[in-house]
């Protein structure tokens, strides 16, 4: 899954709760360079289930 976020924004954390995906952010400050960010997560046994890829933009 990716998400681009809103122009200006970076992201601060992300989390699960449920099937449900939470993410933080906040403006970017002047000269802050935009960045791609994944949030993985993983089962119990160790096998990858799902990675979220958040895309800043200015």
């Amino acid at each position: 899954m990716t998400i681009r976020l809103k122009a200006g924004e970076k992201l601060m954390m992300a989390t699960w709760k449920g099937e449900d995906l939470f993410y933080l952010t906040e403006p970017m400050e002047e000269g802050y360079v935009p960045k791609v960010k994944f949030f993985y997560e993983n089962s119990s046994y160790g096998v990858l289930e799902t990675t979220v890829k958040f895309v800043e933009s200015r």
